[in-house]
């Protein structure tokens, strides 16, 4: 049975092979009526693929918590936020991209993000970034490094944004992110903030991973990999 004292976990997959169409209807068969509808609202094969895969995490991820079948009863904050509507207090954040999705289920107020390494326009940073985070990322756009760090960066606040539970109705330049000797340094409002804890994976090529937790005492959480081909 779920308790406060289990450790927050991050589960991941590739959702690739859910563009074969017998699999994809054997999997999507498995998920709850809740995230069915939602696959059934989506139009491009990608799209659909990478829900589906968001849907099997969280239904995996409870299961190992011994909550199977809590992912069939969500609701969502007035911000759109989905939270189990059994279960107060765990929390659980989704993201995709590309061909992998993600999720993290947590005693702590969790958000994640999951984003492929790719060319961004311009305007971006001059909207969501702070002027400290934009001075970073001209410096590393010298050094040929500025899609990673855009990423970097678009992938730390989104998990921040996430776990608030407003996504982008919180101000995105309220929070900022830059890095010291490997550690995240995390301001809120133009100070440094402890009560939150930041993580990143660099272990799936051409992509930014980033989990935040609100808690400064949470540890590392474990990365699982998933497969729901067999």
């Amino acid at each position: 049975m779920y308790n406060k004292h289990m450790k927050t976990t991050i589960y991941y997959t590739d959702i690739s092979a859910f563009r074969d169409e017998p699999l994809f209807e054997r999997l999507y068969r498995s998920l709850p009526p809740c995230r069915q509808e939602k696959i059934d609202r989506l139009k491009p094969e990608g799209e659909r693929c990478r829900s589906l895969g968001a849907g099997l995490l969280l239904k995996h991820a409870c299961e190992e918590y011994g909550l199977a079948g809590e992912d069939g009863f969500l609701d969502r904050n007035e911000y759109g936020k989905p939270f189990f509507a059994n279960r107060p207090g765990l929390h659980f954040s989704l993201s995709h991209s590309g061909d992998w999705a993600m999720c993290v289920l947590s005693p702590f107020t969790a958000g994640c993000d999951i984003e492929k390494i790719r060319p961004f326009h311009q305007a971006v940073p001059k909207r969501v970034f702070t002027g400290e985070e934009r001075r970073l990322l001209s410096e590393e756009e010298k050094q040929g490094r500025g899609e990673k760090t855009f990423c970097r960066l678009w992938t730390l606040k989104e998990s921040f944004l996430k776990a608030t539970g407003k996504g982008f109705a919180f101000p995105a330049e309220d929070c900022s992110f830059s890095f010291d000797s490997g550690e995240i340094i995390f301001s809120l409002r133009g100070e440094k903030n402890d009560s939150y804890r930041f993580f990143e994976w660099e272990n799936l090529p051409g992509y930014c991973a980033a989990a935040c937790l609100h808690s400064g005492e949470a540890e590392l959480p474990e990365a699982v990999f998933v497969s729901f081909c067999g």
